[in-house]
């Protein structure tokens, strides 16, 4: 697990899901610090992106009632929640210590309806 876990589930991500020529996956959102990505079942893409990136993780424990945190040895975390705090959509954030992926290593996704 670990480090080489977290690179090749970032690989299988990038082929479901690209990134922007910035690193952001998804579109901006309302604010610059939320990414939107479009679906039409939101939760079940959710769930997927969250299965995919946090596959091997050293520990995933349930925070809270639909809340999902998977963490890596290295100190990267990744943060499903069936409901987002702003606006109820299913989001996921990114907190990775991994350099060279070319993903920007902070960043809050929502998975929208569309």
């Amino acid at each position: 697990p670990g480090k080489s876990a977290l690179q090749s589930n970032i690989r299988r991500l990038l082929e479901e899901f690209p990134i922007t020529a910035d690193g952001y996956f998804g579109s901006r959102g309302k604010t610059s610090d939320v990414r939107r990505i479009h679906s039409s079942e939101p939760a079940t893409t959710s769930r997927r992106f969250f299965s995919i990136v946090s596959a091997g993780a050293d520990s995933i424990r349930q925070e809270r009632p639909e809340c999902l945190r998977a963490s890596f040895a290295d100190g990267s975390h990744i943060t499903w929640r069936l409901s987002s705090n702003s606006d109820g959509s299913p989001a996921v954030r990114l907190d990775l210590k991994l350099s060279g992926s070319g993903i920007k290593s902070v960043q809050r996704i929502h998975f929208v309806k569309g």
